[in-house]
């Protein structure tokens, strides 16, 4: 009883049960999330699409006087959301302090499916909707960071905090190209737009420098984006929303990284954008 398969074994069937016994949808409750069992796809279950509350994932132990930074919901198994987390408020820490990564399932909505550690707080995350036991995340430190579900809680890679990537907070990121070309698009205040290989964070492949023209129309000043969205099946143009308020067209390619305000529409920081599909 005290070897180490017997307690993987244990944790894995109680799991099971737990979900069985809180079980208020159609989800399969012998799902292995981690991806490790090869399990089929299950996207043929038809959801009801219902504009009403359905779950309130929270345990105090882990979301307690944490503030909640972004969502993002699993590509296969569309029970599962993700939330990242800053670090705790009152408790005389800084703002580096350490972040969380949480999945929940809407069968266990009282505890998370799996937690992950941060040194820094975690101002965004999105799972890799191309290889799902990947999740990767943007820290308040300017770091790069990348957990695998058949892992232990911690990183398994993260970008330096010098060599070319960020140095200010990360509160915008995408997945962009298909399954077998893809890279991560990140976007944060130091005016920088940096794109990655996913897995290979070492330094950037590529980086853009946003700026636009100023008031008087002459001078450069530089934009301090908050929020990336690419078009469905765009590599190359993209939208930021910045501190501003304002939204700005982007691209990574040609000599021109001018970019054009689109409009003024917000009198105050702009955290999320995205494209109708």
């Amino acid at each position: 009883m005290n070897s180490e398969g017997f307690r993987n074994f244990f944790d894995r069937s109680s799991t099971v049960i737990e979900r069985a016994l809180s079980q208020t949808h159609a989800y399969d409750i012998m799902v292995d999330y981690s991806g490790s069992a090869g399990d089929t796809d299950n996207t043929s279950t038809d959801y009801k699409e219902i504009m009403s509350p359905v779950a309130k994932f929270q345990d105090d132990k882990y979301t307690k006087n944490r503030a909640l930074t972004s969502v993002d919901w699993h590509p296969k198994h569309k029970e599962l959301v993700l939330g990242s987390y800053f670090a705790r408020t009152g408790d005389n820490v800084s703002p580096e302090a350490e972040g969380l990564i949480l999945v929940w399932s809407i069968a266990t909505q009282h505890r998370p499916e799996y937690v992950f550690t941060c040194q820094s707080g975690v101002t965004c995350a999105i799972f890799d909707p191309y290889s799902a036991h990947r999740i990767v995340g943007g820290t308040y430190s300017g770091q790069i960071v990348l957990w695998d579900t058949r892992q232990k809680s911690t990183p398994v890679q993260k970008s330096p905090q010098s060599g070319g990537g960020h140095s200010h907070p990360v509160y915008s990121m995408a997945i962009v190209g298909s399954l077998n070309a893809h890279s991560l698009v990140t976007a944060s205040t130091d005016g920088r737009v940096c794109v990655w290989k996913l897995g290979e964070f070492t330094a950037p492949l590529e980086t853009v420098e946003l700026r636009t023209v100023g008031h008087d129309g002459r001078q450069l000043r530089d934009v301090s984006p908050t929020a990336i969205a690419f078009p469905d099946t765009e590599v190359n143009r993209f939208w930021v929303g910045a501190e501003d308020g304002a939204v700005y067209a982007a691209s990574r390619q040609g000599q021109d990284k001018i970019i054009k305000k689109h409009q003024d529409t917000h009198f105050g920081p702009y955290y999320r954008d995205a494209h109708t599909p």
